[in-house]
């Protein structure tokens, strides 16, 4: 058996059931301490700002074959090489959707940033988007846990 078991669902996914229903492990992020050069954290920022800056580009190009919502949604995103408000080590991207009345928010963390690249950035950009429109659309987003309380309540 293969080391990471998470890999192959012997084990459940972190996340509960959000996690489970969109096929993701729930993600970490690592904080920014005290020990972090002040100077390394900018320059980090920069770069994966720049990289992520290219693939929205190479997003928006490769999305000329794609529905016009898809098109629509990707001319509204902004790039964040460190997420504003966020203490952590992560990128984010945010999308908004005009057609639907929701913005959503992709929070990357820098160290998957590391060893990829801008074309594989985009690619993932557009799925994302898209997927996003299917649900929406589907209205097939999970239930929060909250709301599913509040349901067993009112019976």
């Amino acid at each position: 058996m293969p080391p990471n078991n998470r890999l192959n669902g012997d084990r459940p996914q972190a996340g509960g059931a959000l996690a489970g229903t969109l096929g993701t492990a729930m993600v970490t992020f690592r904080r920014i301490t005290k020990r972090d050069l002040p100077l390394k954290v900018a320059a980090l920022a920069e770069k994966h700002h720049a990289l992520l800056v290219e693939a929205l580009a190479i997003a928006q190009r490769k999305a000329k074959r794609k529905p016009q919502v898809v098109r629509e949604i990707l001319a509204t995103a902004t790039v964040e090489g460190l997420a504003k408000r966020l203490n952590a080590k992560a990128a984010a991207v945010s999308y908004r959707a005009e057609k639907h009345k929701r913005t959503w928010h992709r929070l990357i963390p820098w160290r998957n940033l590391e060893h990829t690249t801008a074309t594989e950035e985009a690619e993932s950009m557009i799925s994302v988007v898209e997927d996003n429109v299917r649900m929406t659309e589907a209205d097939s987003w999970p239930k929060s846990p909250t709301s599913q309380r509040q349901t067993k309540r009112k019976r």
